[in-house]
């Protein structure tokens, strides 16, 4: 699906969220495409 690079970093990127959506994320390839949104 097609996601709007722009809102993606927004919607991931504060700090409570990384925090907690990484250290419960169980899907690798999710957690692989927000760490994609946030470089």
């Amino acid at each position: 699906r097609a996601i709007d690079q722009e809102l993606g970093k927004t919607a991931v990127g504060s700090t409570q969220f990384q925090e907690c959506f990484f250290a419960h994320c169980q899907v690798p390839e999710i957690a692989e495409y927000v760490k994609s949104l946030l470089d």
